[in-house]
């Protein structure tokens, strides 16, 4: 005979792999080898604020705070910034930036990117001339500012994290596609003008967003990116039309479907879900159409059949990071299938009642265990009969309800 606790730890490890989440992997821009300061090897060493030095091959050089630095030759070597606001009086790097999140570096004069050099921005880089890309050479998480003009040299790349934004005074583009954004949405705003030879993307997850006053990009440099015309900055206030918000029970779940309109700086929607205890947690994003004409719908379904009240956030989040929660909204979920035993306890040689009600189930059974997990009875279920009697011998009983092979409920009997 089957053993009730060999049913329950099977059931429990299936419920337990029963995904809640829905993962889906995407490619990334790449990451350097070092994301802090504090997970640099040993052999590192930290820049003394007003002090000047050179760089060497191989070498990590880090500053852990606000500095002005002087850096005399470039030999190579990576320097990493760690907090902030850090200045450097002119710039031509032999080896490789990296700026950690939440930190700051502002380059005083003008930028060339050359061979192997390479910019990993995750924080906030501002370049007060302009920047030449000549090389596969920027990585870009964060928010990187020139005030010049960039340009994307034949040769010269960069890869746009989803959220990361890019303001430049103007944008030059010789290298076709050189400007990727393997997932989610980026943003390059400008204020003056746009042009080049090729393409800067074939990816419409590239918003340009072209100010008031700017010109038109030519020679259809912008290639497939999503041109938003009067546009203030990549962190201008959210603007979208909510449509419509609407929550559905089905069986599986709880569907959440909602439609939008005259979507402008919107990175990704933030769905959020809290029960009675009005706790909110994530349960998915879903990045933004960047359709700013007509409807742009979503909907997802959340595999929720706890009963209850529910309630759904939604919120819409833009390139910088800024979030605004557009609705909230209640469903109440009702209770699972449950059962009545009665009366119980109850005298040996008289039947036992079972009371069913159903739910949206759809093979259903009860089981009697004795209290070392041996199975003394099974009823099968159907939802067109409510009530079942069953005569047991004298004993105390463990009572299982399982629906579509799992647990529902689990009570006790006893037979006097």
């Amino acid at each position: 005979m089957k053993k009730f606790y060999e049913l329950a730890k099977s059931t429990i490890v299936l419920i337990g792999i029963i995904p809640f989440f829905s993962f889906r992997t995407a490619a990334q821009c790449a990451t350097p080898a070092y994301t802090s300061c504090a997970d640099l090897p040993g052999s590192a060493i930290q820049i003394d604020p007003t002090s000047s030095f050179g760089m060497n091959s191989g070498i990590y050089y880090y500053s852990g705070g606000a500095a002005t630095l002087s850096i005399n030759y470039y030999n190579g070597g990576t320097l990493v910034i760690c907090g902030g606001p850090v200045n450097i009086n002119g710039f031509n790097p032999g080896g490789s930036v990296i700026i950690t999140e939440g930190s700051s570096l502002t380059i005083n004069g003008n930028v060339y990117l050359q061979n192997n050099n390479k910019i990993f921005n995750m924080g906030s880089l501002t370049v007060t001339g302009g920047m030449h890309v000549n090389s596969d050479g920027i990585i870009n998480d964060g928010m990187l500012t020139v005030n010049g003009e960039i340009r994307f040299n034949g040769g010269g790349r960069m890869c746009m994290g989803s959220g990361s934004a890019l303001s430049a005074g103007s944008v030059y583009n010789d290298q076709n596609n050189g400007v990727t954004v393997p997932s989610g949405n980026a943003c390059i705003s400008y204020s003056g003008s746009f042009g080049g030879n090729n393409p800067i993307t074939n990816n419409p997850n590239l918003v340009i967003c072209q100010a008031g006053g700017a010109s038109n990009p030519g020679n259809s440099s912008a290639g497939n990116a999503t041109l938003i015309s009067n546009c203030t900055n990549c962190a201008a206030p959210l603007s979208l039309t909510l449509v419509s918000f609407e929550l559905e029970r089905v069986a599986e779940g709880i569907n959440i479907e909602w439609i939008t309109m005259d979507e402008r700086n919107v990175a990704y929607y933030l769905l959020e879900h809290a029960d009675v205890s009005g706790k909110f947690q994530q349960v998915k994003t879903v990045n933004a159409s960047i359709k700013s004409n007509g409807e742009n719908q979503y909907s997802f379904l959340h595999e929720n059949k706890k009963g209850g009240l529910h309630y759904y956030r939604l919120s819409e989040v833009d390139f910088s990071g800024n979030t605004r929660i557009i609705e909230t909204k209640v469903i109440e979920q009702a209770a699972g299938s449950d059962f009545m035993l009665f009366p119980n306890p109850v005298n040996e040689g008289r039947a036992t009642t079972i009371v069913y009600e159903p739910g949206e189930s759809g093979t259903a059974y009860i089981e009697f265990y004795s209290p070392v997990g041996t199975l003394i009875q099974h009823v099968s279920l159907d939802k067109h009969t409510s009530s079942y009697e069953v005569t047991l011998p004298k004993g105390q009983y463990i009572v299982r309800l399982v629906e579509d092979e799992n647990t529902i409920r689990v009570k006790s009997l006893i037979v006097l």
